[in-house]
């Protein structure tokens, strides 16, 4: 059992043999219905999210990502760290908590997905049976986020390290299937793997030991950061080396065998992430809480053939504007 939560859900995923299934149900149904919100329980998981949050700050990318996600979002809403911070965390009372959980943890904003070896009929009776259980009603509305470019695009910030992460993000628009489509694209062309745009950076030019390009997409808005890991000593030349990749990029866009060649790293890359039943059942679920669909797991390869080459440009060119660009530098002093 386990339970992450991300910029518009939460999700609750569990692994059981398939003849507990109603067992594991009636146990989970029963927890939800009454949960323990203990004075004592509360507080230890707040010592465990501090030291979670610690932990996020030894990793570089985690804290680049946390920057660009205040800094875009203007510390509201996908802004604002999952893990709070230590003032907000000593806050938090028991009534908040019970509050909350009462205000979103109702069945018409629960999506429910089975991945199984038994059949449809009875799975979905013992399904019923259970969640019929839990409360029902409309969910508390949530603020829609904005994205908000600062005026403070260059931000250095110091950590004792031997190396340097450096990093240039950008805004994402509103999540829609084509916008998922044509990020995922992006994403891959520039730092995923052998071939990518950032590669060369590392394998040729020998100025980071590490590149990589990623998206975090979001109902109102997303984020796509691209990044390296160098030495002190590189520092400059391979910040001017990945702004220069960028800005080639965004000037002269790519081409249609470029673009053939990623679609199909894209599909190779996607089939890999959803091998496991777990992480196919956290995308559908995904997917439907996004607003894209459960289908779209099964449609997300038509959607990706689908993109022309003037609509990758397009899109290119709109996200790398460098007007929109916000610089992340994380390393010792000088």
């Amino acid at each position: 059992v386990s339970m992450t939560s991300r910029g518009d859900y939460s999700l609750i995923n569990i692994t059981c043999l398939s003849e507990y299934v109603e067992e594991t149900l009636k146990v989970t149904t029963k927890i939800m219905l009454k949960p323990l919100f203990s004075g004592l329980r509360i507080e230890g998981t707040k010592k465990i999210i501090n030291h979670q949050r610690n932990t996020q700050e030894d990793d570089p990318a985690n804290v680049a990502h946390k920057t660009y996600l205040e800094r875009l979002f203007a510390k509201k809403g996908y802004g604002s760290s999952v893990l709070g911070s230590e003032e907000s965390l000593k806050a938090i009372k028991k009534k908040d908590v019970k509050n909350f959980y009462d205000s979103y943890f109702k069945t018409e904003n629960m999506v429910v997905v089975v991945i199984s070896d038994l059949e449809k009929a009875p799975l979905i009776e013992i399904l019923d049976e259970y969640f019929a259980k839990l409360p029902s009603g409309k969910p508390a509305e949530l603020k829609p986020n904005s994205v908000t470019i600062p005026e403070e695009k260059q931000i250095l910030i110091e950590k004792d390290t031997k190396q340097f992460f450096i990093s240039l993000g950008f805004p994402l628009p509103k999540i829609t299937r084509k916008n998922f489509a044509l990020a995922s694209i992006v994403e891959n062309l520039l730092g995923k793997g052998v071939g990518s745009r950032l590669w060369d950076l590392r394998y040729i030019e020998k100025l980071a030991y590490n590149v990589n390009a990623q998206t975090t997409l979001m109902k109102d808005g997303g984020i796509l950061e691209a990044y390296l890991e160098t030495d002190k000593e590189k520092k400059e030349v391979a910040l001017e080396a990945l702004k220069k990749v960028l800005s080639s990029l965004f000037e002269k866009g790519i081409t249609e065998e470029e673009l053939e060649v990623t679609k199909i790293n894209v599909k190779a890359s996607f089939l890999r992430e959803n091998e496991t039943k777990g992480i196919r059942a956290g995308n559908l679920v995904s997917f439907e809480a996004l607003g894209l669909g459960y289908e779209f797991l099964s449609g997300f390869f038509l959607k990706i053939d689908a993109i022309s080459l003037d609509e990758i440009n397009t899109y290119i060119k709109d996200i790398l504007n460098p007007e929109k660009g916000v610089e992340v530098v994380i390393g010792p002093k000088d």
